[in-house]
């Protein structure tokens, strides 16, 4: 059995804590541009539940939610996280930093609420019903061919 990678709801926090100040420091970032210019720019990294998951030491979203199943004390941290990072993806579209349709579907990877749903409900009348098939029936027979102009063997 694999040992746990993290031993306490302590150390989940702590480390937790330590992923948001760390996404508060700028990284640097190098490209070249469409010119071909070398450029470097500081830019801010948004927190992600990937990156919160490979800051804990995991290696998938699957077992930051086992923890978050399996005793109450994580769900809570997790639950937090999960929340903070939602937060600032929702801040971000509201400052137009991000594409508010990519912050859609990032907030929407991170809580069900915020999928598109609908709901649509069908009534059925059966009356309606079986005048649809009548039409349907009918409408079928126009088109099909008369038995003497198919062409089929007789019987001898």
């Amino acid at each position: 059995m694999v040992p746990p990678i993290i031993t306490s709801p302590e150390e989940m926090e702590r480390l937790t804590e330590e992923y948001f100040e760390l996404r508060k420091i700028p990284e640097s970032r190098k490209w070249i541009d469409k010119r071909g210019n070398y450029q470097d720019q500081e830019v801010m990294v948004p927190p992600t539940i990937e990156g919160l998951v490979l800051h804990l030491g995991f290696v998938n979203r699957q077992s930051l939610q086992d923890y978050s199943k399996n005793d109450a004390r994580y769900s809570v941290i997790v639950s937090r996280a999960r929340t903070k990072i939602l937060q600032a993806v929702v801040s971000s579209a509201l400052l137009k930093e991000i594409d508010p349709g990519i912050a859609k579907m990032v907030a929407g990877a991170i809580d069900n609420d915020y999928r598109d749903k609908q709901i649509v409900e069908h009534t059925i009348n059966p009356e309606n019903v079986a005048q649809i098939l009548r039409q349907a029936a009918t409408q079928s027979a126009e088109h099909m061919l008369p038995a003497d102009k198919l062409n089929l063997p007789t019987k001898t």
